[in-house]
């Protein structure tokens, strides 16, 4: 996270945003790292030391003294700054997505960008403070900003709606959050975008997506094929070939599922799951043998899975 070594990657696999964590020094050095502290050398007398109390020489230091007594000193990975960073990203057609981990970086951060001549129609920050969200308005207007949320119950709908009228576009949200109906109806109203993090499989964020016109998925590893093909399903925008009355039977939906790439007789697992992350319906079936009634559901986005232990199958359809 947060090198050199990954920013390169990043673009070599054409992400279409980098996000980086930013601190600053005690000498002023805006760093890349998630954690506000770093972790010594093992049976150091103080196991961890705050970075902000190191100058960016002392930190590099205690970094190689970590990464050689660890027995990693054959590839010793520096702490990147972001302006290193930046002569990377900014010739790059990506966005950039910058984590502010502490108060009272903006300004620099403004220099900086601005030295580097990035386009700011590009850039977009998480903040965690209010305090933040208006010195980032301030200072860079055409950026999107996320709110960080650590626990959705604190944010009620007038939270929300003043973090809208003081100009925060979107929430910075971990995966592993339930979102009931509530929310997904009040995200949508305000077109808050989502920026998701702690993805460990993009199989969880079938709702998550599809509460926004815009969502980022935060992850730290490349996409397999097969999950890319995932996520072209869950967003794919034009529903109007998979449109259903509601007297129509999942029978209709399995001959778009499963086209003629299994055996008739092949057994699988079938799942229907609203918008909103509900699961709807379950059961092992035959394929093109499923039989039931979309009469008692509402009108609203669907989404079918057939999976085995080799395949998966999904398809976004509409009740109209």
């Amino acid at each position: 996270e947060n090198s050199l070594e990954s920013i390169k990657a990043a673009i070599q696999f054409n992400f279409d945003a980098i996000e980086l964590d930013v601190l600053v020094t005690k000498d002023d050095v805006l760093i890349l790292h998630h954690d506000l502290d770093i972790v010594g050398a093992p049976n150091a007398i103080v196991p961890t030391i705050q970075i902000n109390s190191l100058t960016y020489n002392e930190l590099q230091a205690v970094n190689s003294k970590k990464e050689k007594t660890s027995g990693k000193n054959d590839h010793i990975i520096p702490i990147a700054t972001l302006a290193e960073a930046l002569t990377y990203i900014v010739p790059q057609d990506i966005d950039l997505i910058l984590d502010l981990k502490v108060d009272e970086i903006e300004k620099d951060i403004n220099l900086l960008l601005k030295s580097h001549k990035i386009q700011l129609e590009r850039l977009k920050f998480i903040v965690y403070r209010i305090k933040q969200a208006k010195k980032v308005r301030e200072l860079f207007k055409e950026a999107t900003i996320y709110f960080a949320v650590s626990d959705i119950k604190d944010f009620t709908p007038s939270t929300l709606s003043f973090l809208k009228n003081i100009g925060v576009q979107g929430l910075s949200i971990n995966n592993k959050t339930i979102i009931d109906d509530n929310y997904c109806s009040l995200f949508k109203s305000l077109e808050f975008e989502l920026a998701v993090w702690n993805i460990s499989n993009v199989n969880e964020l079938n709702y998550k997506l599809s509460l926004s016109e815009s969502s980022y998925i935060l992850m730290d590893r490349p996409l397999s094929q097969k999950e890319s093909e995932f996520l072209f399903f869950l967003n794919r925008s034009d529903c109007s070939e998979n449109s259903y009355s509601e007297k129509s039977t999942l029978s209709i939906l399995a001959s778009h599922l499963f086209f003629n790439n299994y055996n008739k007789e092949e057994t699988g697992n079938f799942q229907l799951i609203s918008t909103y992350g509900k699961k709807i319906y379950e059961t092992t079936v035959i394929y093109n043998h499923i039989d039931l009634s979309l009469i008692n559901l509402p009108t609203g986005i669907y989404y079918a899975y057939v999976y085995t232990n080799k395949e998966q199958y999904t398809l976004k359809f509409r009740i109209k």
